[in-house]
């Protein structure tokens, strides 16, 4: 009996008690492709092969006579079969059910282990031909080839991060993705590296520099942990010559594969449904598993995800803190189960253990984007798992997002600048304990549906932002990220710090109500001081960093003659440059730059916001009419000021319609928006909202609380009948 050979005669007897015969006719199944299997089966008599479904086809892949041990599955416990498999004459067989190996195994280990390897090493090479089978290149050979190329081939595997080779080395090798990830990195000139492709299971590299003598065209690195069949040129070589046809084929298709997945890789790279992350602590004693299933909730709401932890591959049967060479078997097995889960579910969320342990360094190299979880009201510092994580090799194309844990009873957090300088190149999102709503927002940013809201300037017309707010938040959209220009970036400033419309409108009131002193107009007509300090009270000591929401405000740099975009940094000075209309109020200095208001150049900063939130929903409220200042009175050589001012206090003469200096500098910093309007509206804008305002006057402030209402009243059934259209998450 081949499963027994070299194995003692006292052995021999015990598992011998175990075996049940089956008999079975020609043309029985005795597992189906992907069943569960529960056994291990000897055959004692007849004939079986083994099948793989391969692009709408079967495809034989093994075949098994007396005393061949048919072990198709590659997990030591219950897992899915690799093949279907029948029998070709009539057959008998023995069985081994897997829960009596277990119990075999306490008495015998050294000789039970002996037999599982045996099993582990035939389900692997058979893995090996099926992979290859099911690769572009591979999968028009007949079998013998097939079996001849898996018994040449190396089968390797890279560690997420790992190189396969570098740009221009010899090509001395074709490489077939059996399970994983590769990344083609193209390197200009200068060492700039570039993104250009990613390799999938079934796709090789290679082939076509091993034909031509050619070198190496780009860096491949392993995006995640990948297993990989190596063959050299005198391997390929002999292939070509047992299969020439074969072969012919496959490279046609693989040179044909080369374009599509280019073309693939183009539509898909830089935003949408991600298929792997990760959740890590930075340390023990944080609420993982909590905030696990609360993002696992909130993404199921985009499609299926599978929540997978080390508790959940033991009990699948693979042993996640066995990292031996010894045990490549079962590393490719896991890698290819976790590859199959990849393709059945829309997203697998990986979550580490609360220590440095195998499985959390596999979670950060599987994971296309890593969520750190730390606390945010903790002196900022590396955690423990933290620490040890940012060991582990990663692509220059893998995300991390920290995930600062906040209490839900502060207003807003603090200090989020430093721990954020510990983590360079991270982004950052604010969780509050027991709020599903942060977790669906965090859940929007993973999946590309951030909802983003872009607040023009306007002066008092900006009042209506603040009823549009009212009606956003009254049929439920969720906003995430906001940014606007002048009265614009004050209103989103507010929302991003949690405050309601309310609260932001009694702001808004009482800051233009202190007026403004006067000065001698050398640098601006007013002085500053008070609305300056007003702000600064009204927004508080803060970073943009601090705020629940994303936020940025847009000012002009006068110096540089270029808009500057504030996403970091002091939250009321970086509004108050935005609110500075030149002329007015003082430019800010801004290391030795001079800011101010940033409608001048871009009153309605819809490029920044599509750059900060990807390919997420996009609503733009425009405040400014297209038509604005105008006059009937005319005058040849000149206007004087007292003139204006004696004919306003003259009751017995003629009204002068003319606009004041703060109507006709803020109309003025808004004709380059205004102007380039029609090209934003053939832009992708999923929302545009623009109130009829032009009744009311840019320094109409003191009927804010009317402008808001006209708001409200003007976008709401627009906003309802919009947002029952879209897909929620």
């Amino acid at each position: 009996m081949g499963i027994t050979q070299g194995i003692e005669e006292s052995f021999f007897d015990a598992i011998i008690g175990a075996l049940e015969t089956r008999s079975m006719p020609a043309g029985a199944t005795l597992v189906a492709q992907a069943d569960l299997v529960d056994s291990l089966w000897i055959v004692e008599t007849g004939r079986l092969e083994g099948f793989g479904g391969l692009a709408n086809r079967e495809v034989e892949l093994d075949a098994f006579g007396p005393g061949d041990l048919i072990a198709v599955s590659l997990l030591p416990a219950s897992g899915p079969a690799l093949v279907t498999v029948k029998t070709t004459t009539q057959a008998v067989l023995w069985r081994l059910p897997l829960a009596d190996a277990n119990a075999l195994r306490e008495t015998w280990p050294g000789e039970m282990a002996a037999i599982w390897d045996r099993a582990a090493a035939r389900a692997t090479f058979l893995s090996l031909v099926l992979g290859l089978r099911q690769s572009i290149l591979f999968q028009d050979v007949n079998l013998a080839t097939a079996v001849q190329l898996a018994k040449m081939a190396e089968q390797i595997v890279l560690r997420g991060g790992e190189v396969l080779f570098r740009q221009g080395d010899a090509s001395d090798a074709i490489y077939v993705v059996i399970n994983g990830r590769l990344d083609v990195v193209k390197r200009d000139g200068k060492g700039k590296a570039e993104l250009v492709n990613e390799i999938g299971p079934g796709e090789s590299v290679g082939e076509l520099g091993l034909v031509t003598d050619q070198r190496r065209a780009a860096d491949i690195i392993a995006r995640r942990d990948t297993t990989v069949a190596r063959l050299d040129k005198r391997e390929y070589m002999e292939i070509l010559r047992r299969d020439p046809e074969g072969i012919a084929r496959g490279l046609v298709r693989s040179a044909q594969g080369v374009s599509t997945g280019m073309a693939r890789f183009r539509r898909q790279h830089g935003g949408g449904n991600l298929p792997s992350l990760a959740l890590i602590a930075a340390r023990p004693g944080l609420p993982l598993r909590e905030s696990a299933e609360a993002l696992s909730e909130a993404l199921g709401r985009r499609g299926s995800i599978i929540l997978l932890t080390s508790d959940a591959c033991k009990g699948a049967g693979y042993p996640i803190n066995d990292t031996s060479a010894g045990a490549q078997e079962r590393n490719i097995a896991l890698l290819r189960w976790l590859n199959d889960l990849e393709r059945h579910y829309s997203c697998i969320l990986y979550v580490a253990d609360e220590a440095d342990t195998p499985w959390t360094q596999l979670c950060a190299r599987q994971a296309d984007h890593v969520l750190l979880m730390i606390d945010g009201a903790e002196k900022p510092a590396i955690g423990p798992i933290e620490r040890a994580v940012r060991q582990v090799p990663r692509t220059a194309e893998q995300r991390w997002t920290t995930l600062l844990l906040q209490s839900p009873e502060i207003a807003a957090p603090v200090g989020t600048m430093k721990h954020l300088a510990l983590r360079p190149g991270s982004q950052h999102t604010h969780v509050r304990a027991g709020r599903a709503a942060d977790w669906a927002r965090v859940a929007r940013s993973l999946t590309g549906n951030s909802v983003g809201v872009v607040f023009g300037g306007g002066g008092a017309r900006g009042f209506a932002h603040i009823g549009i707010i009212r009606a956003l938040e009254e049929h439920g959209v969720p906003v995430d990220v906001v940014g606007g220009t002048s009265i614009g970036a004050l209103v989103a400033g507010q929302y991003a710090l949690g405050r309601g419309p309310e609260e932001i409108l009694e702001g808004v009131m009482s800051l233009v109500k202190t007026g403004e002193q006067f000065t001698l107009p050398l640098v601006s007509l007013m002085s500053g001081r008070r609305f300056s300090r007003g702000l600064h009270t009204l927004m508080g000591e803060g970073a943009i960093e601090d705020s629940w929401r994303k936020f940025f405000c847009i000012s002009c740099n006068l110096t540089s003659a270029q808009s500057v975009v504030h996403a970091s940094g002091s939250l009321w000075r970086a509004v108050l440059a935005s609110n500075s209309p030149p002329g007015l109020l003082p430019p800010v200095i801004n290391g030795g730059d001079l800011l101010v208001d940033g409608g001048l150049l871009d009153g309605l900063p819809t490029e920044t916001m599509n750059r900060l939130n990807g390919k997420g929903l996009l609503i733009v409220i425009n405040v400014m009419p297209r038509t604005g200042v105008s006059t009937s009175y005319s005058y040849d050589y000149g206007l004087s000021g007292w003139r204006i001012l004696w004919n306003r206090l003259n009751p017995f003469t003629n009204s002068v319609g003319m606009p004041n200096i703060v109507e006709i500098l803020t109309r003025s910093m808004a004709i380059g928006s205004i102007a380039n309007r029609t090209i934003m509206l053939q832009r992708a804008t999923d929302l545009l909202l623009e109130p009829p305002l032009s009744v009311y006057a840019v320094t109409d402030h003191v009927k804010g609380r009317e402008i808001a209402e006209f708001g409200y009243t003007d976008s709401a059934e627009r906003i309802s009948a919009w947002w029952d259209n879209q897909l929620k998450l």
